[in-house]
């Protein structure tokens, strides 16, 4: 009888002819999308139980977004230390107007629709939003 030694599931080389290593690194994209989906609908659930508790809405956004930032400082101090662009007042209004179009405000609306209906349907409308861009994208090019 052969031995037949099978990589390490967690190695990065899945050069391996087994089927379902073989499934599994195709699908890889579609899990990661799956996994984002969870998240997403966990996190809903958990605002949903904070808003449900009597925590304000928009310190809910408040914290979520110092979280964020904090976590997206850490990030990009210890990848992009020697990439830093020079700082203008452009960047600082552009800064602050895509802080506040494309964090707070969307952000607000959605904790507000939140605290006004259910979760579930907050979460089926999130999982709607590829699917209506990829609609609109089909129709607009």
């Amino acid at each position: 009888m052969k031995h037949i030694q099978y990589p390490h599931p967690l190695s990065l080389s899945l050069k391996v002819s087994l089927p379902v290593w073989g499934m599994m690194s195709e699908m890889k994209a579609l899990i990661a999308m799956v996994i984002v989906q969870i998240g997403y609908a966990g996190q809903d659930i958990l605002f949903k139980l904070v808003i449900e508790d009597g925590v304000n809405v928009r310190v809910v956004v408040a914290y979520r977004l110092i979280f964020a930032t904090i976590f997206m400082f850490l990030l990009a101090f210890i990848f992009e230390r020697n990439k830093r662009p020079e700082f203008t007042w452009r960047l600082l209004i552009l800064a602050f107007l895509v802080g506040l179009f494309g964090s707070a405000g969307p952000n607000i609306l959605f904790a507000e629709a939140l605290a006004r209906t259910t979760a579930t349907f907050i979460s089926t409308a999130t999982i709607l939003v590829p699917l209506v861009t990829f609609v609109l994208a089909a129709i607009l090019r």
